[in-house]
């Protein structure tokens, strides 16, 4: 591993002292404005929201008996 010169160093030490201190002034201000916080709560996850229905007002078309539909299945089967 290469050895770095002091000069060097202080001046890493000198940039990450910066970026650390614009790092905690954002987290602060964060933290201090008033928008919701978005992280979900136990309740959002126990949501039973039941079948999804497609259009609504879209029409699926007649009811068929299960003696005509084991005959299509049949038809389509062969």
């Amino acid at each position: 591993m290469p050895i770095l010169p002091a000069a060097h160093d202080k001046e890493m030490k000198e940039r990450l002292m910066v970026e650390n201190k614009k790092a905690a002034e954002l987290k602060a201000a964060k933290a201090a404005s008033s928008e919701p916080q978005s992280l979900a709560k136990a309740e959002d996850h126990k949501a039973t929201p039941g079948p999804a229905l497609v259009g609504g007002d879209q029409d699926l078309g007649p009811i068929e008996s299960k003696e005509a539909l084991k005959k299509r299945a049949e038809e389509l089967n062969k």
